[in-house]
């Protein structure tokens, strides 16, 4: 989930289920980095699988946990998750939520998003960390840059 909306660790486990609008496909994501709250769309193709998650669910959190009655999941737990799931797969590469960010910026950028429009979805106050980002692609981050 995290891959697809590029949302922070800490963004995605404090998600609570009226932050989702699955019927306008967008997530209110509040309270990130910096106390910003910012509106981001959720793709097409993970709306089923929202949708499956939520099932007849109205409140409350959208990753509650399984041990902690009305609280969310950890940061640390989805990191383990993650570092789980990414074992099994055969990854061999430290994958991280982080590292999931990072990919989301740069499909972004490759698939045809403007610096801007990839700063606002990640909730960067400057132009300067989302470049961060963007570091695989050194000529096209170039050429976005010298437009602005």
């Amino acid at each position: 989930c995290g891959l697809f909306l590029g949302v922070r660790v800490s963004e995605l486990t404090s998600l609570r289920l009226e932050d989702v609008d699955l019927a306008g496909a967008m997530c209110e994501v509040r309270q990130g980095k910096g106390k910003r709250d910012r509106t981001i769309p959720i793709p097409a193709r993970l709306l089923p699988y929202l949708r499956a998650w939520i099932g007849d669910r109205r409140d409350g959190w959208l990753f509650p946990s399984p041990r902690f009655r009305r609280r969310h999941v950890s940061v640390r737990w989805c990191q383990a998750l993650l570092v789980d799931l990414a074992a099994r797969a055969g990854i061999r590469r430290k994958v991280t939520p982080h590292v999931m960010r990072h990919t989301y910026a740069t499909l972004l950028l490759q698939s045809g998003a403007d610096l801007r429009e990839i700063q606002q979805l990640l909730g960067h106050r400057s132009i300067a960390t989302t470049q961060i980002y963007l570091h695989g692609l050194p000529e096209r981050l170039r050429a976005a840059v010298d437009r602005l």
